[in-house]
C-alpha cells in the first residue's frame, strides 16, 4: 500500500523546493520586467549607406512571395544599396520569373540532397555564389518568403548598423495573429522572447536573441566563420550562439516593424515545437569556442552575457516540467486513493487542483502580462486575447509533448517540412507594404 502522508510529504517539498530554486535563478526574468519598461534609443539618421544582400529561401513559395517583393520594392532606402535574391531549387520555379518582373535576383540552388534541406544549407550556398562571383556587400539581411516589412525596414536598420551595431533584428510583428488559437499562441510565444528576453540581453549585454529572420549580419562576421556554417534544423540558435560566444555586437531593435505569418494548424505547430526543441538543445553546443573574438574590451561583460545565455532558461523550463508532473503525480494518487485509501482522497484531490492551476495560471500569467506590455502593437482583438490567455497553457505544453515526441521518434529531430503559408495578410499595417497586387 502507498503512504499517503509520506507521499504528500514528498510532493510538497518538491513542489516548494523548486518555487524557492526557481525564485533564487529568476533575477533574469526580473530584471527583465524591468528593463521592458525602458525603451531601446532610436539610432541617429546616417548619410553612410551600408551594401544590402536581402536573402531570402522561397522554394515554391510563388503563391506567397508577391507581398515580400511589393514590401521591397517601397523600400524608402536607396534602391542601388540592396539586391534581393529569391533563393530556388529549380529554373522552373515560378518565383524566379516573378523576382526578375519585379527588379529583382533569384539563385537556383544545385547541391540538393535530403540532408541539406534547411534554410541554413540554402543561405550557405547562395553566399558561396555571391563570394565566388565577386559580389561584394557590407551586409547580409535574412526573410522569409512570407514576411513583409515596414516601409523604412532598411532605413532604420542602416542608421543602426552605422552606430556599429554588428547583428541586429526588428520588432518582429505578425500578418494573422487573430487568426486563431494557434496563430495567437506562437505570436505571443514570439512577442515573449521579443520583448522580455531580447531587449534585457540588449540593454544588459549588447546582445539580442535571433528567432527566425528579420535580421542583418555584417559579411565580416560570416567571412571570418568561414562563410555561412549554420546549415542545422535551427540554424538561428546556431547563430545566436555563435554571436554570444564570439562576442559580437548584437541589437533588438523594435523601433520598426516586420511581419511574419503563424501556422494555424496544430500539426504543423507541433513537427515546429520537435524542431525548435531539439534543435535548440543539441545546437546550443555548436560554436561555443574558436574562431576570432569580437569587441575584446568588453570580455567581462560578455562573460556573464554566457552566464546568462546557458542558464536564463533554466528555471522557467524545470518549474514548469516539475510543475507538470507533479499535477500528474497526484492526479493519479488521487485515482488510487479513491479505490484504497478515501480518507486521503479529499487531500489528494486538492493537491491536484492546486498543481493544475499553479501551472495554468503560470502560463495564463505570461502570455496577459505580454499581451499587455505590447497591447497598442499587437492589435489584438479582444476575444482572441481572452482565448489566447486562456488556451496559452496548452500551447505552451506541447513543447515538452514535442520534447518528449522526438524523445522516441529521433527521426523528427532531423525532419524538415515546408511550411504552407497563405500569403493572407489580416493586419492592416502590413497590407499597407504588402498589397497582394494578384488582385
Amino acid at each position: 500500500m502507498i503512504n499517503y502522508e509520506l507521499a504528500i510529504y514528498i510532493i510538497d517539498a518538491l513542489f516548494w523546493g523548486i518555487i524557492v530554486i526557481m525564485l533564487g535563478m529568476s533575477w533574469f526574468y526580473v530584471s527583465g520586467f524591468f528593463l521592458s519598461m525602458k525603451r531601446i534609443k532610436k539610432a541617429p539618421h546616417s548619410d553612410k549607406f551600408t551594401k544590402f544582400a536581402v536573402l531570402i529561401p522561397a522554394r515554391n513559395e510563388g503563391d506567397i512571395v508577391l507581398n515580400i517583393m511589393h514590401a521591397l520594392s517601397v523600400q524608402t532606402y536607396p534602391k542601388e544599396y540592396y539586391d534581393v535574391y529569391f533563393i530556388t531549387e529549380s529554373e522552373d520555379d515560378n518565383v524566379n520569373k516573378l523576382a526578375v518582373e519585379h527588379g529583382f535576383k533569384y539563385f537556383v540552388r544545385d547541391e540538393l540532397t535530403d540532408a541539406r534541406r534547411t534554410k541554413g544549407f540554402a543561405l550557405q550556398e547562395c553566399i558561396r555564389y555571391l563570394k565566388a562571383n565577386n559580389l561584394t556587400y557590407d551586409a547580409y539581411m535574412i526573410f522569409d518568403a512570407d514576411n513583409v516589412m515596414d516601409i523604412d525596414y532598411l532605413e532604420k536598420m542602416n542608421d543602426l548598423r552605422q552606430t556599429g551595431v554588428e547583428v541586429a533584428v526588428g520588432y518582429r510583428n505578425f500578418t494573422n495573429i487573430n487568426d486563431n488559437w494557434l496563430t495567437s499562441g506562437s505570436a505571443i510565444l514570439f512577442t515573449y522572447m521579443n520583448s522580455f528576453t531580447s531587449k534585457n540581453r540588449t540593454l544588459l549585454f549588447k546582445k539580442a536573441l535571433i528567432a527566425g529572420t528579420g535580421y542583418y549580419v555584417n559579411s565580416e562576421i560570416i567571412d571570418e566563420a568561414g562563410g555561412w556554417i549554420f546549415t542545422g534544423m535551427t540554424e538561428d540558435t546556431e547563430f545566436t550562439t555563435y554571436c554570444e560566444y564570439h562576442n559580437i555586437n548584437m541589437c533588438y531593435y523594435p523601433i520598426v516593424n516586420f511581419y511574419d505569418e503563424q501556422s494555424p494548424s496544430f500539426k504543423t505547430n507541433h513537427h515546429q515545437h520537435i524542431r525548435w526543441v531539439w534543435g535548440f538543445m543539441i545546437n546550443r553546443k555548436k560554436f561555443i569556442k574558436g574562431g576570432k573574438m569580437h569587441n575584446a574590451t568588453s570580455k567581462a561583460r560578455n562573460k556573464a552575457a554566457i552566464f546568462e545565455y546557458r542558464v536564463s532558461l533554466i528555471p522557467f523550463a524545470v518549474a514548469a516540467v516539475v510543475d507538470f508532473l507533479l499535477a500528474v503525480t497526484s492526479w493519479i494518487l488521487y485515482a488510487y486513493s479513491l479505490i484504497y485509501a478515501k480518507d486521503f482522497s479529499s487531500t489528494m484531490l486538492g493537491h491536484s487542483i492546486m498543481f493544475t492551476v499553479s501551472i495554468y495560471l503560470l502560463f495564463s500569467i505570461v502570455a496577459l502580462a505580454t499581451i499587455l506590455h505590447n497591447f497598442n502593437r499587437l492589435k489584438m482583438k479582444w476575444w482572441m486575447i481572452l482565448l489566447t490567455v486562456v488556451t496559452y497553457p496548452i500551447y505552451f505544453l506541447d513543447l515538452l509533448f514535442a520534447f518528449i515526441h522526438g524523445l522516441f521518434r529521433p527521426s523528427l529531430r532531423k525532419t524538415w517540412k515546408p511550411i504552407k503559408h497563405s500569403g493572407k495578410i489580416m493586419d492592416k499595417r502590413a497590407k499597407k507594404v504588402g498589397e497582394d497586387v494578384k488582385k
